[in-house]
C-alpha cells in the first residue's frame, strides 16, 4: 500500500515537472517569436526586405500559427511588389486571426495593384467598416473606381480624402478634378484643378493640373469652325451627300472635289450642354456635273451628363440641291440614351425619326 502511495506521489511530481517544462518551453518560444517578429518589423521599416523575410519565417518555425508573422510577410512582399505572394500571406493571416482587421486594407491595395478591381472593392469595403476615418481607405476606393473608368463613382471618395486628412488635400483635389474632366463636367473640374495650381503650382501635380486646364479651355471654346477640302475618285457616282443615303445610281466613274464646312456654337450648362451648328457640303465632279450635290444642315441639340446616364436629343434640318436644282428637304429628330456603367463599354439606345420631302421627281 505504501509503495502504491509512493508511486502515486512520484507520478504527481512528474506530471507537475512536465507541465512546468512545457510552460517554460512555451514561454521561451513565445519570447523568441516576439524577438524575431520585432526584429523583422524593424528591418521592414528600413527597407531590408530579404532579412525581414528571414526573421518572419523564423517566427513561423517556432510558432506556425502566428497571424502577425503572416501579415508582415504579406507586407514585405507588397513592398517588393510581389502582390500575388502578399495576398496569399494576408489571407492566411486573416484565417488565423479574423480580428486582425488591418489586413483588409492591405488586401485591397494588393488587389488594386494587380488590377483585380472587384476584389479590391470588396476588401476596401471591409476596411471602411473597421476604419471609417482612414483617408487612405477612401483614396484607394476612389483609385479603384478610376482604374475601372467609373469616374462618376470616384469623385465622392476622392473628396472624402481631404476631409479626413488635410495633408492629402492637393492629391485629393487633383484626382477629383481629373475624374470630373473625364465626365465632361468641366466647370467643376476647373475648380478642383485650380486649387491644385494654387496650392502646389511647381509640383508635378501642379504642372499636370495646368495641362488639364488648358485642355478644358480648348474643349469649352463656345465657337468652332472646321473646314476640309478633298479630292475623291468615285467608280459608281450616286446622288448623296456625306450624310445622306444613295438615291440614284449612275453606274459611271468620275473624280470630284469635296468641300465641308461646319460652324458650331455650344454653351455648357452643367451637367450638360446646348449646341447649335450649321454645316455646308459641296461636291464638284469633273465631268458628271449634273451629279454635283450641295447640302445645308442646321442642327440643335441638348446633351446631359448624369453619369452613368447620358440622355440627349438632337433636331436637324437638311436641304439639298443637285445640279443647282432643289432636291430634298429632310427633318430628323433623334433622342438617345448612353449608359456607361461598366466603362469603357457603352450601351446606346436611340430612336430616329425622319421626314423626307423630295422636291423633284426622284426618277428624273
Amino acid at each position: 500500500m505504501r509503495l502504491i502511495k509512493k508511486l502515486g506521489l512520484l507520478g504527481l511530481i512528474f506530471s507537475i515537472c512536465c507541465l512546468f517544462s512545457v510552460c517554460v518551453f512555451s514561454a521561451d518560444s513565445s519570447l523568441e517569436a516576439d524577438k524575431e517578429l520585432n526584429a523583422g518589423i524593424l528591418l521592414l521599416k528600413v527597407g531590408d526586405y530579404d532579412e525581414a523575410l528571414e526573421k518572419f519565417l523564423k517566427v513561423l518555425d517556432v510558432d506556425p500559427i502566428n497571424a502577425e508573422a503572416y501579415y508582415y510577410l504579406g507586407m514585405t512582399y507588397s513592398q517588393m511588389e510581389d502582390f500575388y505572394k502578399a495576398i496569399s500571406y494576408y489571407q492566411k493571416a486573416l484565417i488565423l486571426n479574423p480580428q486582425l482587421t488591418k489586413i483588409h486594407f492591405q488586401l485591397g491595395v494588393a488587389y488594386y495593384q494587380l488590377k483585380q478591381y472587384a476584389n479590391a472593392l470588396e476588401s476596401l469595403s471591409q476596411a471602411e467598416k473597421y476604419s471609417p476615418e482612414d483617408a487612405m481607405v477612401y483614396y484607394y476606393q476612389a483609385s479603384t473606381y478610376y482604374g475601372m473608368k467609373r469616374y462618376y463613382k470616384a469623385v465622392a471618395p476622392f473628396k472624402k480624402v481631404r476631409e479626413l486628412d488635410p495633408a492629402l488635400t492637393v492629391l485629393s483635389y487633383y484626382w477629383q478634378g481629373v475624374s470630373l474632366f473625364h465626365q465632361g463636367l468641366y466647370n467643376e473640374a476647373q475648380f478642383n484643378l485650380y486649387q491644385v495650381k494654387r496650392l502646389s503650382s511647381d509640383s508635378q501635380l501642379g504642372k499636370s493640373a495646368d495641362e488639364f486646364l488648358r485642355a478644358i479651355e480648348k474643349q469649352t471654346k463656345p465657337l468652332s469652325l472646321k473646314a476640309s477640302l478633298g479630292v475623291e475618285y468615285d467608280d459608281n457616282v450616286t446622288l448623296q451627300s456625306a450624310d445622306d443615303d444613295a438615291s440614284t445610281v449612275s453606274d459611271k466613274e468620275d473624280e470630284r472635289a469635296v468641300v465641308n464646312l461646319k460652324l458650331a456654337h455650344r454653351t455648357f450648362v452643367e451637367p450638360g450642354e446646348i449646341g447649335i451648328s450649321y454645316s455646308f457640303y459641296q461636291s464638284m465632279h469633273q465631268d458628271l456635273t449634273e451629279y454635283n450635290v450641295q447640302g445645308h444642315t442646321g442642327s440643335l441639340y441638348f446633351a446631359s451628363n448624369l453619369r452613368p446616364f447620358q440622355p440627349s436629343v438632337q433636331y436637324s434640318y437638311d436641304y439639298y440641291f443637285v445640279d443647282n436644282d432643289e432636291y430634298l428637304a429632310k427633318h430628323t429628330l433623334t433622342p438617345s440614351l448612353n449608359i456607361s456603367v461598366f466603362s469603357p463599354n457603352i450601351t446606346q439606345v436611340y430612336f430616329q425619326y425622319e421626314n423626307l420631302n423630295y422636291l423633284i421627281d426622284v426618277e428624273e
